[in-house]
């Protein structure tokens, strides 16, 4: 199971595979990180916008030069009634969260007081009550209240989508309520949940990942089928027949131009591994006939030596009945056989003949 697992992790296809899916997952990534961030912002301004719109509405059933009337009101009377009546009635056909009314304390912008407080009747959480005073959430809703009293911002958004939130993440329009003299007397809040935002973030991760996934799949099952026919099978073919070469040493009868016709770079592998072939093949014939003649040559060589040699005296003493002289030669040829010769032998009792010869040429 072992080598099994091996040799596949070690297959061509199964590196070409992974590798492929490996960038589809990069350009997968690149690609859901640009949509979710694009999807995200696109409707981020479509909350906003609603937010700000709705802010808009509720400016005209706010007048900004009764602030005070309101303040002094205590949460009561005919004009307060019907100002939060009609915030309300906003609040719950806009679809937003909360929209209400804040003084901001303009010595540090650090507390608000709350002069309308409404809350959508299909939520959960609770409102402020008229004039309740509270800490200012944090240090970007101070510095957005006083670009908004200070420095003539028509309008500011505060995005809260991270951290520990208290009413869930969320985004908050604010617009300043101005009177006749052009001062900012209070400020218009309208708070939108992004539960809708987050949902459809979600789904367009999900559909990108179950896009991916199937994606991948489907490269994975077509490069397999695609590989295996185009690239595995022929290059297995051609190991095969080099192993099989390897081993015996002998061409077969079909060429693996035969098997594999085609005219890319396998193609060429082939033909290259029969033409390997066929000359490793005549080599081999040609080195075996050139040993066959040298070892005929040799054992020729040799047996013109032994003659040769069995030509020449050779026994020494050469005379041993006679002790008034003695008498030694030898022939060394430069290689297996020479052309020199020698000979003696006794004419008589007083004369001894020698002989002596060299052939060359």
């Amino acid at each position: 199971m072992g080598n099994k697992l091996k040799k596949l992790w070690e297959s061509i296809v199964v590196k070409t595979i992974l590798a492929i899916v490996a960038v589809l997952g990069i350009f997968a990534a690149v690609v859901s990180m640009i949509g979710y961030t694009e999807v995200t912002d696109a409707l981020l301004e479509q909350y906003a916008d609603g937010a700000f719109r709705t802010a808009g509405i509720a400016l005209h059933f706010t007048d900004p030069n009764r602030i005070e009337e309101y303040l002094a009101s205590g949460g009561e009377g005919e004009e307060y009634e019907s100002a939060l009546k009609r915030l309300q009635q906003i609040c719950n056909s806009s679809g937003s969260t909360f929209v209400y009314v804040i003084v901001p304390d303009r010595s540090d912008y650090r507390h608000i007081q709350f002069l309308f407080s409404t809350m959508n009747q299909k939520t959960n959480y609770s409102r402020f009550p008229f004039g309740y005073v509270r800490e200012t959430t944090n240090d970007e809703y101070a510095l957005k209240y006083k670009r908004l009293c200070e420095e003539g911002s028509a309008r500011e958004l505060v995005i809260r989508d991270q951290g520990y939130i208290e009413t869930d993440p969320h985004i908050t329009a604010i617009v300043p309520l101005i009177n006749s003299d052009g001062e900012v007397t209070a400020l218009m809040c309208v708070q939108r949940q992004m539960e809708e935002l987050i949902t459809v973030r979600n789904s367009y991760i999900n559909k990108v990942l179950l896009a991916m996934i199937f994606a991948a799949v489907a490269v994975i099952l077509g490069l397999s089928l695609y590989l295996n026919h185009s690239v595995l099978h022929p290059v297995r073919i051609i190991a095969a027949e080099a192993s099989r070469f390897a081993s015996e040493n002998i061409t077969t009868g079909e060429k693996l131009t035969r098997k594999i016709r085609r005219r890319d770079d396998i193609g060429h592998l082939a033909n290259a591994i029969d033409q390997m072939e066929e000359q490793v093949h005549n080599y081999v014939n040609h080195l075996t006939s050139i040993t066959a003649e040298r070892e005929r040559i040799s054992t020729e060589l040799e047996l013109a030596a032994r003659i040769q040699e069995d030509m020449l005296p050779n026994i020494f003493p050469a005379f041993p009945e006679r002790a008034d002289f003695d008498i030694y030669a030898s022939m060394n040829p430069a290689r297996e056989i020479g052309g020199d010769f020698y000979n003696f032998f006794l004419v008589d009792e007083n004369h001894l003949c020698l002989v002596m010869a060299d052939v060359s040429g």
